[in-house]
């Protein structure tokens, strides 16, 4: 998820906390997303990493623990593999309605009108790849959906898991709102939601918006996914 660009930040981290300096532009020079714009090999690592966060880490979490009912205590390379193969199986698209304020900044991270949507934005609050007027929340669900299949190409049939994250600024009863709506448009191209995990979980402080996660599922992701869990934020 990060390379050896971050961890030189990190040895920084006695002078962050004495200066308040940003320690990535001190370093390399430009903020991290604008020096990711030139390095397109680190920036695609990070992308990929962030594109299944929330269900990768669980499912190779529980690989670490759990197998068929038991403790097993697979060791790091076999984790590591079952995470390749679930972020493989992943996609994910987001939508915001506002932008987010980074305390660093002080100021929205990109302006956006009242009657205005950004799609494709990043769970850290940047910008999107596109700019596009208010739509239903059944067409907004459409249009993610379009992307994230075109991306991830399940077969007919195949089980998925959803995923619907809130970015912090979007009411619960929204969320589910977007997962039920998600649900629907998948059966109707012939696919099968079988497990399914919504609120507000990886967030973008105060922004409005939510992003739809898809997770092409085999027996082995399903039996760690459903597997004891017992955390601040996830418990089944």
């Amino acid at each position: 998820m990060m390379g050896e660009e971050h961890y030189a930040v990190w040895g920084q981290l006695v002078a962050i906390l004495q200066t308040g300096e940003n320690a990535f532009e001190k370093l390399h020079g430009a903020p991290i997303f604008d020096w990711m714009s030139t390095h397109p090999e680190q920036a695609k690592i990070f992308d990929e990493a962030m594109t299944g966060i929330h269900v990768f880490q669980p499912e190779a979490l529980s690989r670490g623990q759990y197998r068929r009912g038991r403790v097993t205590g697979a060791d790091l390379d076999e984790c590591k593999a079952l995470g390749d193969r679930v972020n493989a199986s992943t996609a994910s698209m987001g939508v915001a309605f506002t932008s987010c304020t980074v305390p660093d900044a002080g100021a929205p991270t990109f302006d956006i009108g009242p009657d205005e949507i950004e799609v494709g934005v990043g769970i850290h609050g940047e910008p999107g790849r596109q700019r596009r007027g208010w739509l239903p929340a059944s067409d907004i669900v459409g249009l993610l959906l379009d992307a994230v299949l075109a991306d991830l190409r399940p077969a007919p049939g195949r089980e998925l898991l959803l995923h619907v994250n809130g970015f912090g600024g979007t009411p619960l009863i929204e969320l589910h709102l977007l997962n039920r709506l998600a649900t629907r448009q998948l059966q109707a191209r012939g696919l099968q939601v079988k497990r399914w995990l919504v609120g507000n979980l990886t967030t973008s402080l105060e922004m409005a918006g939510a992003s739809l996660t898809l997770t092409a599922l085999d027996a082995e992701m399903l039996a760690l996914w459903d597997a004891p869990v017992h955390t601040a934020t996830l418990r089944w």
